[in-house]
């Protein structure tokens, strides 16, 4: 038999304590792992001095990950490192509950970074999560509205339909990169 041998137990270092901004920020970082952004009049519900932390962060080199992105109806805040630029822009159209406006930027900002004509089954998948019928009628509340009027349909060679922008895309280039032999979800 071998004989136990006890070794002294080791403790862990002494972390640092943070700051009531750093544990905000944590906050915010937890949220956007969630893929959430954080409004700030949920801040302002749930955390005494919330302004005043927030208008910390920006000094604190352990928060500067924190940033924000000023939506129609609120102003939200999202850690970069949990979260892209991409999708706090989504998370904050869809967060602002307008679905005209959501449709067109990302029809537009699809044909501007991809470029490419947006499928209109684009919008059933996730974030999004809309009905068809959501998706239709939004559609048509779009058409013959000034602020939209750069955004067409087409339908592609599968009968699929896209959406673009005429701003970044001709009706025949739009077209011929939304033809395919099969499309794919």
């Amino acid at each position: 038999m071998i004989p136990l041998r006890i070794e002294p137990t080791k403790t862990a270092p002494e972390l640092p304590e943070l700051t009531p901004a750093q544990e905000l920020a944590g906050y915010i970082r937890s949220r956007s792992a969630a893929a959430l952004l954080t409004p700030h009049a949920l801040l302002l519900t749930e955390v005494e001095n919330a302004d005043e932390l927030l208008a910390q962060m920006p000094a604190d080199p352990q928060c500067e990950d924190i940033t924000t992105r000023k939506g129609a109806k609120d102003t939200y805040y999202y850690s970069t490192a949990n979260m892209s630029d991409n999708y706090a822009m989504i998370a904050q159209l869809i967060e602002d509950k307008d679905l005209c406006v959501m449709f067109a930027e990302m029809v537009r900002f699809n044909a501007r970074i991809y470029p490419s004509a947006t499928p209109l089954k684009y919008f059933q998948r996730s974030p999004y999560g809309l009905a068809p019928e959501v998706i239709e009628q939004t559609w048509e509340s779009m058409q013959g509205k000034p602020e939209y009027a750069d955004i067409e349909e087409l339908t592609n060679n599968q009968n699929e339909r896209f959406l673009f922008s005429t701003k970044h895309l001709t009706r025949r280039y739009a077209k011929a990169i939304s033809d395919v032999d099969e499309f794919c979800d």
